[in-house]
């Protein structure tokens, strides 16, 4: 069902499924042709499952704010106080993760415990070239040629070649969905600036790292890095998925995000 809440004035909408032990999603819009509706369906059997899309959280600071992972991270936490439900679970994805480890370590009363999808720590040598080259794209390409990049970075070959219809459909949707090159840099950029390692040794509570080999956008290695840097935590690898994990081996990771939530959720 869709809530509001009031902030200063402003009113902020919301999705809360479900009944249990809070969930908070940081997750970005779907960009892939299933969609969430499964995952949200399946977590909301147990959990009371709040979801938004981060980027418009992000998209409500810049200007009036740096627009930085951090600041959205004080977002969220704003948005959290005056939800007022005492720690939750968090599950990042993608940007999520680095909102997710700010959260986690500049407000851990609000944090239960976490789990990171498809996480990075820092804009390294790869990952500037990589968003460099996304900033780039959506500047210089077609709606539906951006689209077919971000696909081919985002996606494994397998999971595109089972679901080519699907992504033929969101490739015509992009010319009329797709956000200004303005925007979309300020938003990559904001992953480079971002950097976690600093955040880590602060961060107490249970975390999940989840990560795939074959992940081009932000690879293993970041998701082994914050398993590294952690007091507690447990990481998984996929041998292929992509980076888009939730969408390409939903059913596999799907149990094990309920598992980590149920083993230390707080009521």
């Amino acid at each position: 069902m869709l809530s509001t809440i009031k902030k200063n004035g402003e009113t902020l909408c919301y999705q809360s499924l479900g009944e249990g032990p809070p969930l908070l999603l940081l997750i970005p819009q779907s960009t892939a042709p299933l969609g969430y509706e499964t995952l949200l369906n399946q977590l909301s059997k147990y959990h009371q499952v709040i979801l938004y899309d981060p980027r418009d959280i992000a998209d409500r600071i810049i200007g009036a704010r740096s627009g930085s992972i951090d600041s959205q991270a004080n977002a969220v936490a704003d948005f959290l106080q005056v939800l007022d439900i005492g720690p939750v679970g968090v599950l990042g994805y993608s940007t999520g993760c680095g909102v997710s480890l700010s959260l986690a370590a500049t407000c851990p009363e609000l944090v239960a415990n976490m789990i990171l999808v498809s996480p990075w720590t820092h804009g390294d040598d790869h990952l500037q070239q990589v968003q460099r080259l996304r900033i780039n794209a959506a500047q210089e390409l077609s709606a539906e040629h951006y689209a077919c990049l971000n696909a081919s970075l985002l996606f494994s070959p397998e999971y595109r070649r089972a679901n080519q219809e699907g992504f033929a459909k969101l490739v015509k949707l992009a010319t009329t969905q797709r956000p200004e090159a303005g925007l979309i840099k300020r938003r990559l950029e904001a992953i480079l600036a971002f950097d976690a390692r600093p955040l880590l040794s602060s961060i107490k509570c249970n975390t999940l790292v989840a990560c795939a080999v074959d992940d081009q956008l932000m690879p293993c290695w970041f998701g082994r890095e914050i398993h590294a840097g952690l007091s507690s935590s447990e990481l998984i690898e996929f041998g292929n998925g992509g980076h888009m994990l939730l969408d390409t081996c939903r059913d596999e990771i799907t149990p094990r995000l309920l598992e980590h939530f149920s083993a230390f959720s707080t009521e």
